[in-house]
């Protein structure tokens, strides 16, 4: 749908987490890890309709560069 498309990757994510019921505690922190991650960075503003797959493995890339995430 229409709204779908403007949807941010953050947005997306924290939609996708919210529907992850009964993990770990480690594995919640994780999550709050990457949602924190996305907050700061311009890759969880982009609109999930303009993102590629290379744009992903890009800033999953960049992530283990700097933080040695």
């Amino acid at each position: 749908p229409y709204t779908t498309l403007f949807r941010s990757v953050l947005e997306l994510v924290e939609k996708y987490i919210a529907t992850k019921t009964g993990v770990r505690p480690t594995t919640e922190a994780g999550y709050r890890t990457v949602i924190n991650w996305l907050k700061k960075d311009p890759f969880g503003k982009k609109f999930i309709h303009t993102v590629r797959i290379s744009d992903a493995k890009t800033w999953l890339i960049h992530l283990q560069k700097k933080d040695g995430k």
